[in-house]
């Protein structure tokens, strides 16, 4: 049988933004994210990609390839290094490695408080609608190339930047998105060893990279990094999470050169965002 060779992978704003907005912090987003991949980069259809097999994801140590469709339309297609890698990830997370070959692939994961593998695979339906929800989400976000941007321009070591360049840190290096920076906890940043990890959901921890932790440790320096563990990193009045309603609106208020309004800066902002005098930080400015 003829292989095609491995496509390549066109720089589609798009789909770009789709695998993007997808975070791999569980075994669902993973799995979409590579059901997407597939889709995108392989030329599967969604139901050839509901109906694979353990064993139609071929890997042959420096290359791999997709088995797809059934009887007389079947097709052997190389995939390119990173739809491998997401597959990969996929299975490892799903720890679905070395079951029987004719298994399932992708398949339907717990709810919230149970998030293992099922043995029922997704179905072509179900694929469909977290496809477009995803794309619909995807639209909503904000594309990587803007979260750069609105980074580099954010300047001084007043307290509302370093937690700005903290939150669009994580969206840009973590791929996280504003409901799950709202969610972080202070045990979720884990120090020690070579390099800070990040916990975001699921118990996945993802090593971090020396820009965003220098962006954490910034702002953590200026809230004065506490024992307490479960308590919110990103706070809004008193000692409450953040919500993604406050994120969303500072984004956009960086987005469109303005300053926030003095209720959201009470909300969000926290010790000195009235102007009042405050028991000052060693070595951060006022004001």
């Amino acid at each position: 049988m003829d292989v095609p060779a491995a496509p390549i992978e066109a720089e589609d704003d798009e789909v770009q933004r789709i695998i993007g907005s997808i975070e791999p912090r569980n075994v669902a987003g993973l799995r979409d994210r590579a059901i997407v991949a597939l889709i995108a980069y392989a030329g599967a259809s969604v139901q050839e990609v509901v109906e694979m097999r353990i064993r139609d994801y071929l890997d042959g140590g420096g290359l791999a390839w997709v088995q797809l469709g059934v009887l007389d339309t079947v097709r052997l297609i190389e995939i390119t290094p990173r739809v491998r890698k997401y597959i990969e990830e996929y299975i490892t997370a799903a720890n679905i490695r070395g079951e029987d070959s004719f298994s399932l692939l992708f398949r339907m994961t717990g709810n919230y408080w149970n998030r293992g593998i099922y043995d029922k695979g997704v179905k072509s339906r179900v694929a469909e609608k977290l496809i477009r929800d995803r794309i619909a989400k995807a639209r909503k976000a904000f594309s990587p190339d803007e979260v750069a941007h609105l980074l580099k321009s954010i300047r001084g070591r007043a307290f509302a930047n370093r937690r700005d360049r903290a939150i669009l840190g994580l969206m840009l290096y973590a791929s996280a998105s504003p409901e799950t920076i709202a969610r972080l906890r202070m045990d979720a940043y884990c120090l020690g060893g070579d390099r800070p990890r990040l916990r975001l959901g699921a118990g996945v921890l993802r090593d971090v990279s020396e820009t965003l932790a220098k962006l954490l440790d910034d702002y953590l320096a200026a809230i004065h990094w506490t024992t307490e563990g479960r308590s919110p990193i990103f706070r809004g009045r008193g000692t409450r999470s953040i919500t993604p309603v406050e994120i969303y609106r500072m984004i956009e208020n960086r987005r469109a050169g303005r300053r926030p309004r003095l209720a959201s800066r009470i909300l969000t902002e926290g010790p000195g965002a009235t102007g009042r005098s405050q028991p000052s930080t060693p070595g951060d400015s006022r004001r």
